[in-house]
């Protein structure tokens, strides 16, 4: 009876301890709000389009401190590039290139985005438990732990009648209040676009503040951000620059040798969403050229073989140049897609930027 009555106990006391949902989730803001310290090793899963799986591992420190751009100073790495926020200044260290790469505040105030599109951040706990409110969804268990699932809805709207739809989901350890799992998922008219998981470990929480250090990597060249090389589109007006390559169908591509005709030059590259959707338009079956426009898919990023496996899946419409690098450079493209209309006469007559409806429509027929 005593042995019985001391289990129902010890059950009703264990049911008392539990958190909500809520209160689990005001825990775990709270544990990193008030700790002076946080770091924690990350890892992260990104399929692409190819049905490649690119693994990133690192490791990510923050030091509060009020700062004009952020509430903390911090140090992010991985395995080809690390980034360092420190008393206000930035540098960003290319592993690849060998080249560490300064920024001063002043720096900082043009390039915000420096900030606002950081993975260190953006897929990082102190990032999300910063975002908007969110809504518990349920409670699982992952490697004998009892998670608290919630998300929130980033993106639900329609463009050019696809259905974009994108949820994030945090998986809070309701033992220890702690972000451990982090997933981002992004549906196409319902389906499976891109599921990103990212998972956090070996957190280091401290009350006392610790004074960030970075030891920046021997035999490294160093710049200043103002010393960048200043990348600027052409003007329309222009004699587009000729150049010769070869298409992934082993044909010539000469420009100067379609005078006579308009070129569609439509930079692109396969990790960008938004060339996706200008790719779909052109795919349609209703959409033709108004006559006399060619068009080039040009790739100045990724390889040829990655532009191979590409195609096996996805259908691009007109002559595709891969591994054009020094195309892409002569033409200013430092993003993607990018579209130069060039005359019958070679010069440059239209040029943008990005994704536009209104674009797209004037090129039909």
């Amino acid at each position: 009876m005593f042995k019985l009555f001391f289990t129902a106990s010890l059950l009703l006391l264990l049911i008392s301890c539990q958190k909500s949902p809520d209160e689990v989730l005001e825990r775990a803001k709270d544990n990193l709000d008030n700790s002076s310290f946080i770091s924690y090793k990350h890892s992260g899963i990104f399929p692409v389009p190819t049905g490649k799986i690119d693994t990133i591992t690192g490791t990510a420190q923050f030091r509060r401190r009020k700062n004009k751009h952020l509430d903390y100073d911090f140090i992010g790495t991985r395995k080809n590039s690390d980034m360092v926020y420190i008393n206000g200044e930035l540098k960003q260290i290319s592993h690849k290139d060998s080249l560490i790469t300064y920024y001063t505040p002043e720096d900082l105030e043009k390039e915000k985005y420096l900030f606002e599109d950081n993975m260190f951040i953006d897929f990082g706990p102190v990032g999300l438990l910063d975002e908007g409110k969110w809504s518990f969804v349920k409670d699982t268990i992952i490697s004998n732990k009892r998670f608290f699932n919630y998300f929130l809805v980033d993106m639900d709207t329609v463009i050019k009648g696809k259905e974009i739809y994108l949820e994030k989901h945090i998986f809070i350890n309701t033992a220890t209040a702690l972000v451990e799992r982090y997933e981002r998922r992004l549906f196409h008219d319902g389906e499976n676009a891109q599921f990103i998981e990212c998972s956090y470990t070996d957190y280091d929480l401290r009350k006392d503040p610790v004074e960030l250090s970075y030891t920046d990597p021997i035999q490294y060249t160093s710049r200043m951000a103002s010393e960048k090389e200043k990348v600027f589109l052409l003007s329309e007006g222009l004699e587009a620059p000729d150049f010769e390559l070869k298409d992934m169908k082993g044909n010539t591509i000469k420009l100067s040798d379609l005078r006579g005709q308009k070129v569609l030059m439509n930079f692109s590259m396969i990790h960008c969403g938004w060339c996706k959707i200008a790719l779909d338009e052109f795919n349609k079956e209703d959409f033709y050229f108004a006559d006399g426009i060619t068009a080039l898919y040009i790739n100045p990023v990724d390889s040829k073989a990655e532009m191979e496996k590409y195609l096996e899946k996805f259908s691009v419409p007109f002559p595709v140049i891969a591994e054009a690098k020094e195309v892409g450079k002569s033409y200013g493209v430092s993003g993607y897609p990018t579209f130069y209309l060039i005359n019958e006469k070679g010069v440059i007559e239209k040029v943008f930027a990005g994704f536009k409806e209104e674009f797209i429509n004037g090129l039909r027929k």
